[in-house]
């Protein structure tokens, strides 16, 4: 008997959980309360493994699962241990998680490329609007990529190349210079 999959060419939620929307990286932009954009471009280095770039996403959301799985551990624990283990076990659980997760993407973490602009609005000078023109050039470039693999307008090797420019262009040094006045756009850690 022939055995088809069932499976749908969208990934499910572990799956994005995991592994995320985008192959390359991510490209974000948020306004929280103050008003004032912030625009985030991470690149992973092109060619990353999956187990590698799925471990450097669960890194950079450790506060949250780790938190997640801290709160859950010592829920857990307080019906069989008295007082103080549980929250010491929870403790133990979430660093030995972040120690880990450190010591197994310390070489990845190191290739990853970012790059992260505040714009508070008062951008006056041609350093200010080059950084963040580049930022959005290059996460347009990115998202366009995933768009035309996805209707296959591109070949997965066109797409690697839009990922590659993207990441070599990040990687040149001057991406993202604070402005000299300290007052607009400015590279944060």
């Amino acid at each position: 008997m022939e055995r088809r999959s069932t499976s749908s060419p969208r990934p499910g939620l572990w799956a994005r959980l995991l592994d995320g929307e985008r192959v390359w990286g991510e490209a974000e932009v948020t306004v929280p309360r103050g008003g004032v954009p912030r625009y985030c471009l991470v690149v992973y280095r092109p060619g990353i493994e999956a187990s590698d770039r799925r471990l450097l996403r669960l890194w950079h959301r450790w506060p949250l699962y780790g938190g997640t799985g801290f709160f859950a551990t010592a829920l857990l624990v307080s019906f069989v241990l008295p007082a103080p283990w549980p929250l010491l076990t929870a403790i133990g659980w979430f660093l030995t998680g972040f120690g880990l997760l450190g010591y197994l993407t310390a070489d990845e973490r190191a290739r990853v490329r970012r790059l992260s602009l505040f714009d508070d609005g008062d951008a006056a000078g041609l350093a200010d609007a080059a950084a963040l023109a580049r930022l959005r050039c290059l996460g347009e470039l990115l998202v366009a990529a995933d768009a035309d693999l996805a209707s296959g307008r591109i070949t997965q090797v066109e797409h690697a190349l839009a990922w590659s420019t993207a990441y070599t262009e990040l990687s040149r040094p001057g991406v993202g210079v604070r402005h000299a006045s300290g007052r607009h756009l400015h590279r944060l850690p």
